[in-house]
């Protein structure tokens, strides 16, 4: 696992701490959002947890950890009351069907988002507008406008822009591939390190149009068949070895994820300037023309906290 997650060189104790500063950041910083990420462990009774285990997750990533008999039909339903409860009832199960009897632990991980704009999206400016779909498809759906000054980036492989949340750090990149090509193209040329190091140094403040459709996506996977291809093949085996956790012999059985994010055009308008690092044009060159981004074709967004960089949320769009 910590050769998979490019982790073997760091002390679980320093992990904790990192994760649990990421963690107070964030929600600092998303102070007119509605964030909750969530996590809990859930363990069949018979196992015994360690008391170290115990006290790692409770004081640094807020771990709910309970003993849940698998046999009992109504175990997954459990799991999905609490997922119900944390993302306000968006996500409302993670299993559609009960668990294996033999389940040691599930690990469940929600994360829910709803922030609103610092500059609002008018509704009379909302219209129902072309999207094209995969497969030469189209269909219309609502769509925003909204003009103004943009932190904004344009290159041969994508035009990309950027807008805050109303009172937070917290902000959404949209990034959109030309016509001739897809966002899968432009992941695969995109790394953390390029993102961070190329990419954003290069936004500049720049008068312009964004439609923007609106969207609600509702996302969930077994995390398994992923983390097996990551090389954590082990965990889910005879072989695994979670002697740190518990006294008992125990191997992971599924790891279930689901999130929720909408996108609307609900929002306030700031009195202050936003206090994002954005390059401004240097009087001495000429003003660029205004900029037209019509986000009419399947698109990348991302919501990051600002002031660690740090990704919540990454999707593509196909069919808002």
């Amino acid at each position: 696992m910590d050769a998979a997650l490019a982790l073997a060189d760091v002390r679980v104790e320093d992990l904790a701490k990192a994760y649990a500063e990421l963690d107070r950041s964030i929600r600092r910083d998303a102070s007119n959002a509605v964030l909750n990420i969530a996590n809990s462990i859930w363990y069949a009774p018979n196992v015994r947890l360690k008391p170290e285990f115990l006290s790692l997750n409770k004081q640094f990533y807020h771990s709910k950890l309970n003993a849940l008999d698998f046999t009992d039909p109504r175990a997954s339903g459990m799991i999905n009351a609490w997922v119900n409860q944390e993302t306000h009832g968006r996500i409302k199960k993670l299993f559609d069907g009960p668990l294996s009897g033999a389940t040691g632990a599930v690990l469940a991980n929600a994360i829910y988002f709803k922030g609103t704009w610092e500059h609002q999206f008018e509704q009379s400016k909302t219209l129902e507008r072309p999207f094209n779909l995969q497969y030469q498809q189209q269909k219309t759906v609502p769509t925003m406008e909204q003009s103004r000054s943009f932190p904004y980036l344009e290159t041969d492989s994508f035009q990309a822009i950027w807008m805050p949340y109303n009172s937070s750090k917290l902000r959404m990149f949209v990034l959109l591939p030309p016509k001739r090509s897809t966002p899968l193209n432009l992941l695969s040329n995109l790394n953390g390190l390029k993102w961070k190091s190329e990419i954003l140094p290069r936004f500049a403040a720049r008068e312009g149009m964004l439609r923007l459709p609106k969207f609600r996506l509702e996302f969930g996977a077994e995390l398994k068949p992923s983390l097996i291809a990551l090389g954590m093949r082990r965990v889910f085996g005879g072989g695994a070895d979670f002697s740190s956790m518990a006294a008992n012999a125990m191997q992971l059985d599924a790891v279930k994820h689901k999130a929720f994010v909408e996108v609307n055009e609900e929002g306030t308008e700031a009195a202050a300037a936003t206090g994002a690092a954005v390059a401004l044009v240097s009087a001495e060159h000429a003003k660029p023309k205004p900029f037209q981004m019509i986000v009419d074709r399947p698109f990348l967004f991302l919501i990051e906290d600002a002031p660690t960089g740090s990704i919540l949320f990454a999707g593509v769009v196909v069919d808002p």
